[in-house]
């Protein structure tokens, strides 16, 4: 999103008086509501993860399921997911035109990060444009207020230093975006970042949803248009870096003792016979053979 479209949504994303909330923490300001129709759907289509993330309702109405609940979505509504926190994955083919803000909790090196996604639901179909990757002091002021509040949702105190934060986080973020040229979010810098952020979140993330899906939609790309990114600056194939990751990691877990059945549900397996014959096609040996082998 160039910094001309974060304008057009200003007068939503800088009135901060008229958020409404919704999380595990801070309680839900928005009553959820029945809809057989996207229960249905959401069955079906629901992951997590074990990074944050927030949703910012910019424009339309619609709906969106979060931990078993469906919500009512509209300019103003604020998610907040918290790690290992279920809720939709992508949306369905009945929503009306809607356009929300993702922001996705990331670190580029020791600094806090905001990972942010425009995503536009128009005729049954949704765009992601690219996502950015921005490095801002309010950050990690944020991030901190949040592990506060997990600990004392009660306190008011919390719940205002949550809100300060992440009112400063945005007018960071939308100063950020009006001083960046329109076209530089497309730009091949921006481009190789954010390939480097997605590595990133894989190396965190071996065990859970490392589904081209969902990492393109992260990304805020076509899978296709994804897959040739990720060749070109990671210089593999997606395939093949998330494999040597799961590969090398499986050997550092081995080593220190852990069984293989504990290994394989920490990388993301379904069971552990098909953790053994991941390891026996990539290293050409079983397992525990590969741990005390010295390869990896």
């Amino acid at each position: 999103m160039s910094a001309w479209s974060l304008e057009q949504y200003a007068d939503v994303l800088l009135d901060f008086p008229k958020f409404r909330w919704i999380g595990t923490a801070l309680g839900d300001e928005v009553a959820p509501v029945r809809d057989a129709r996207h229960a249905s759907w959401m069955r079906r289509h629901t992951h997590q993860h074990h990074f944050r993330e927030m949703l910012i309702g910019l424009a339309g109405r619609g709906k969106y399921g979060f931990q078993g609940k469906i919500y009512p979505v509209s300019p103003g509504t604020v998610f907040l997911f918290d790690a290992d926190e279920s809720h939709d994955s992508w949306y369905p083919s009945f929503d009306p035109p809607c356009c929300h803000l993702w922001l996705c909790e990331s670190s580029v090196g020791s600094q806090a990060t905001i990972f942010w996604t425009p995503c536009e639901v128009r005729q049954g179909r949704f765009s992601l444009s690219p996502s950015t990757p921005a490095v801002l002091p309010a950050a990690a002021v944020f991030w901190k207020s949040w592990n506060l509040l997990r600990r004392e949702p009660q306190a008011p105190v919390s719940r205002a230093r949550l809100f300060a934060s992440f009112t400063t986080l945005l007018l960071e973020l939308y100063e950020q975006a009006m001083a960046a040229r329109p076209q530089q979010a497309a730009d091949e810098q921006n481009r190789r970042a954010v390939v480097a952020e997605i590595a990133e979140v894989i190396k965190r993330n071996l065990g859970g949803d490392l589904s081209l899906e969902h990492l393109s939609r992260l990304a805020g790309y076509s899978k296709f248009h994804f897959l040739r990114m990720f060749q070109k600056y990671q210089g593999c194939s997606l395939r093949q870096y998330i494999h040597e990751l799961k590969l090398r990691q499986a050997g550092e877990l081995l080593r220190q003792g852990l069984k293989v059945a504990v290994v394989s549900e920490k990388l993301g397996f379904a069971n552990p016979s098909a953790f053994s014959r991941f390891v026996k096609q990539q290293a050409g040996m079983p397992p525990l053979a590969y741990a005390s082998s010295g390869v990896a």
